[in-house]
């Protein structure tokens, strides 16, 4: 009875110490944040077009079974799609995509477990197939993935080994059964399966300084496309950006040679591309022409692309405007931040602003962490 009794006077002390402290420190609520960085940066938003060397890959036949992966580089003369022009043909020709497919998981199975980095690229592949609604790439990607990473199907060396002989005399029968067209890369590039009638775009069109007439004109409607296209092949390995901008925003890049474009949506991807060209000033819009030889692959499918040319770039800490005072005659900008039960005052160095709150630097006094009061009267201050 006598612990019970001595807990509950000392828990009561404790209260009205607590109390008092408070009392003492401040009088009214109390709020504070956490000082949290903080990232701003000046530019202006764009959307443009993404012009790449390519060209359209079409089905004399009508159909076709894609082979190759969305995204990835295919060699000269690599099989690219097997052409179809009737139900049966395409059947068939599904067929022996899907044996080709199983043929290649149990080849990695017999030649031992799949490396790390094979199990990484298999997952991107994933990736980017559900990203492009890509049907034919999503159904290799599972394989890989089946074969790579998640290894569930249980062969034994024998098994495999016959299971494989089997498979590839089977392809071999399909593909002798009938007279089938094939479409293979006529040299390297980097395969993604769609075509929009753009693909007569290239560097040649977009390389050198356009007027805002030229750039409706290239960008105005797309060619009509031949029957049987069902992909495009992509050379090279450097890519455009072209957007048009308000001529002050496009005048501040004359001169430069980079520029970092933060994109967002479909690309979310912050880069620095070589600025091309700016052109003329027309009714005060400017066509700027970007371009770079990154990243070429996540762009291979896409066509229009939002985002920002990024100006100018700060980091900090954010401090709310209702914390901030100017103090002594200087009017020196400061918080007051919590230290046990008093408040320390802390200069502080503005950066920016942006909105309710400021950019603070993170090399003076305050910390990244430290509890910024930003509510409170008539605290005692240590410093």
């Amino acid at each position: 009875m006598l612990i019970k009794v001595v807990s509950l006077i000392v828990f009561a002390a404790i209260l009205i110490y607590g109390g008092m402290a408070l009392y003492r420190s401040g009088d009214g609520a109390v709020r504070t944040v956490s000082a949290v960085p903080m990232e701003l940066y000046e530019g202006v938003a764009t959307e443009g077009w993404v012009v790449r060397d390519e060209e359209v890959l079409v089905s004399p036949a009508g159909g076709a079974a894609i082979v190759a992966e969305e995204g990835t580089k295919v060699p000269a003369g690599a099989l690219i799609a097997r052409t179809y022009s009737t139900t049966a043909d395409r059947r068939l020709a599904e067929e022996i995509h899907e044996l080709e497919l199983e043929a290649r998981e149990l080849e990695t199975i017999l030649g031992g477990k799949a490396s790390a980095s094979a199990g990484m690229e298999a997952v991107r592949a994933l990736s980017a197939a559900v990203h492009s609604w890509n049907t034919d790439a999503l159904a290799s990607a599972l394989i890989d993935v089946d074969a790579h990473v998640l290894q569930k199907r249980e062969y034994s060396s024998e098994t495999a080994r016959s299971r494989l002989d089997t498979i590839l005399q089977r392809i071999t029968n399909l593909q002798s059964s009938g007279d089938r067209g094939t479409v293979t890369a006529s040299s390297s590039g980097i395969f993604s399966a769609g075509a929009d009638g753009y693909e007569f775009l290239g560097s040649q069109q977009v390389n050198r300084r356009l007027s805002i007439e030229e750039a409706r004109e290239l960008f105005a409607a797309p060619m009509r496309l031949v029957s049987g296209a069902f992909g495009r092949l992509v050379h090279g390995i450097r890519w455009y950006y072209v957007t048009v901008m308000d001529a002050s925003s496009a005048s501040r890049l004359i001169g430069r040679s980079s520029a970092v474009l933060s994109f967002s949506g479909s690309f979310n991807e912050k880069m620095t591309m070589s600025v091309v060209s700016v052109g003329q000033d027309y009714e005060g819009k400017s066509v700027v022409v970007f371009s770079s030889d990154r990243n070429l692959s996540d762009v291979v499918s896409l066509r229009n692309i939002s985002g920002d040319v990024v100006f100018r770039e700060l980091s900090g800490i954010r401090v709310p405007r209702e914390a901030v005072h100017l103090y002594g005659q200087e009017k020196t900008p400061v918080v007051y931040t919590i230290s046990g039960l008093q408040a320390d005052r802390t200069e502080i160095t503005i950066l920016a602003e942006d909105g309710d709150y400021y950019l603070v630097s993170a090399d003076g006094a305050l910390k990244v962490g430290a509890e910024i009061i930003v509510r409170g009267r008539t605290w005692r201050t240590g410093r």
